[in-house]
């Protein structure tokens, strides 16, 4: 189909909560588009392939996908080398930043530090252990509601953390 609506979506998958979450996560993904609107009704379409490399080419330019280059590039690096190497041809990116992303992707388990420290800082040479491709992983934050007198979450956007 060149086009389709969540009337269409509806016909094959009967389960409401199920159908959005799947339309919001091909939102989130930026695999669809909104392609018009008529009568009150909105039409989406999948994006074309040079569109979605034109997307990955924008993900991979940003800071955090510069930094996750020159990683997966080194495989064993120190911030302080990342940034000697990245200041040149990026002055945009500093030091804080490239320790900043660093800390966040070695949290996640795509780095480890090759000798004993408990603090993350410029010296501690990284390794990269877990390279899951060209696109930057990112940190990304999300309001969830807490309950103090239950000790617990109850409520996080998509029903999940």
């Amino acid at each position: 189909m060149d086009f389709f609506t969540t009337e269409d979506v509806a016909g094959i998958c009967p389960i409401e909560a199920t159908r959005s979450r799947y339309l919001s996560r091909l939102k989130n993904a930026q695999a669809i588009r909104v392609w018009g609107r008529s009568e009150g009704k909105v039409f989406y379409t999948a994006k074309t392939p040079d569109e979605i490399r034109n997307g990955a080419t924008d993900k991979r330019n940003s800071k955090e996908g510069v930094i996750w280059t020159a990683i997966r590039r080194q495989k064993r690096c120190r911030p302080i080398d990342l940034f000697a190497a990245l200041a040149p041809a990026r002055p945009d990116i500093s030091k804080r930043k490239i320790l900043e992303y660093c800390r966040v992707v070695r949290k996640a388990g795509y780095l480890r530090v090759s000798a004993r420290t408990r603090q993350l800082k410029e010296a501690p040479p990284l390794l990269l252990i877990k390279n899951s491709g060209p696109l930057p992983p990112h940190n990304q934050s999300m309001t969830v509601v807490i309950d103090p007198n239950e000790e617990k979450i109850v409520y996080a956007p998509g029903g999940r953390l």
